[in-house]
């Protein structure tokens, strides 16, 4: 969710479905049996990137650490009243900043991450509250089951339509 878009994004390890619940519209396609292809197929495939994705890939501190030119402590500060450690991370496409808990099981408590090279440098801002390292997941919860005012639209691939996003 954000300022200039609302768009939501599922995978459930068969297809993936891409909706936007404010124009109600959506689509799907079938998917890669893990999250790291699924990430790299679609970004390849349909030039969509999924913000924070890589926090989900099988090995998230190689993937971004390979694209870090540069690390920066800025400080200890405060979160929703919770305090963190502050570290800002400069790359060549997009930089990010982090806080991170501190404690015995030290969480992420905001991420935030410029993508340098789109028009305005846009920001994606994810603050993270209500931690449950222990959930009870229902089958059904990553299923997608459009809303019955949505409507199917087609997903082209980047190469189709001569750019990537």
């Amino acid at each position: 969710m954000g300022d200039q878009r609302n768009t939501r994004f599922y995978y459930e390890g068969k297809t993936f479905a891409l909706e936007s619940p404010q124009q109600k519209l959506y689509a799907t396609k079938e998917a890669p049996a893990t999250i790291d292809e699924f990430v790299n197929a679609i970004r390849e495939k349909y030039g969509i990137t999924i913000p924070m994705s890589n926090l989900f890939v099988s090995d998230p501190c190689g993937t971004m650490a390979s694209n870090i030119q540069e690390s920066t402590y800025i400080g200890y500060n405060m979160v929703d009243r919770e305090p963190g450690y502050h570290i800002q991370f400069t790359g060549e496409e997009r930089d990010f900043q982090i806080w991170i808990s501190e404690g015995d099981r030290p969480l992420p408590l905001k991420v935030v991450i410029t993508y340098k090279k789109l028009p305005g440098s846009p920001q994606y801002t994810a603050v993270f509250s209500n931690w449950n390292l222990n959930p009870t997941i229902a089958s059904d919860t990553f299923k997608f089951t459009p809303p019955a005012d949505a409507h199917p639209i087609k997903i082209q691939s980047a190469t189709a339509i001569g750019d990537t996003p």
